[in-house]
């Protein structure tokens, strides 16, 4: 009895796979199913402004300011109403956004690794928004600074990162090495216990409790005139804060302040010395 039970729940077993196949199943003269001819919603172009702005270049040294939601110039480029700013060169000029060390606003360019046309533009409908690779991450809009030798000749144009080595928006450390003195005086590429030579690697940019958070630099460093079998010292620091720079020491390993003892100091992906 018990060897029939089990014989007849796997014959029911097969059986109601049977059905169920048979269910699934259909005649090649049912109809297809209906195929939708409404086309997906337009996008809402949230670019709702235009305007021209003709200007005579100004002398080398001088500057003109435009703000684009006024339609019109800001004398003395002052405030944070202005977005672009032209510096005249002789015969070129210089284009800044109100960000970083051109002004106090919270500006930004979109460049860099990105090569559109004008007419390519033209199909933009949301500056966030790639209308071929979708949403952007904010890191690339980058702020204006200052030449330097952390400043590279890259597409994002930072030494110690490269953008999109992958086809992403991600940063990816290049591990250049960069030796950083605290005296400039002295041609010395050692160092010594007073005025230490200091040699360091970019690791990382991403970081935080989520291990994937941006503007997380992490870095490793050695004093030159340490014992060679000394081991790297290592470290990372909450760098997101895009209007506030993060100050560090490599002598004690630890964060400072601008008035504090540092040799170095981070902005999201940039980064500048103390000293020039």
């Amino acid at each position: 009895m018990h060897e029939m039970k089990n014989g007849i729940r796997n014959a029911g077993g097969a059986a109601i796979i049977a059905l169920t196949l048979g269910a699934c199943g259909g005649s090649s003269d049912d109809p297809p199913p209906p195929v939708s001819s409404t086309p997906p919603p337009p996008q809402t172009n949230l670019f709702t402004k235009s305007a021209v702005w003709n200007f005579a270049l100004p002398p080398a040294g001088e500057t003109l300011c435009y703000d684009f939601d006024a339609a019109a110039e800001v004398a003395g480029c002052t405030g944070n109403a202005w977005d672009l700013k032209v510096q005249g060169g002789g015969r070129s000029a210089s284009l800044w956004t109100n960000s970083g060390v051109s002004g106090s606003g919270q500006g930004g360019a979109f460049g860099g690794p990105f090569d559109h046309t004008w007419t390519e533009l033209g199909a933009w409908t949301d500056a966030t928004v790639d209308p071929v690779d979708g949403p952007m991450p904010a890191a690339v809009y980058f702020k204006d600074s200052s030449d330097g030798v952390f400043t590279g000749t890259n597409a994002v144009g930072v030494a110690a990162f490269e953008y999109g080595v992958a086809g992403d928006h991600l940063f990816y450390p290049n591990y250049r090495v960069f030796l950083i003195t605290t005296d400039s005086s002295s041609p010395d590429a050692v160092g010594t216990a007073t005025n230490p030579v200091f040699a360091l690697q970019m690791t990382g940019y991403y970081g935080g409790a989520s291990g994937t958070a941006s503007g997380h630099p992490s870095f490793r460093w050695v004093n030159r005139a340490d014992d060679p079998s000394t081991p790297p010292r290592t470290a990372s620091v909450d760098a997101s804060d895009a209007s506030a720079w993060v100050y560090f020491d490599l002598v004690t390993g630890t964060v400072s302040s601008e008035a504090g003892q540092w040799q170095i100091a981070f902005n999201r992906y940039n980064v500048k010395l103390n000293g020039g």
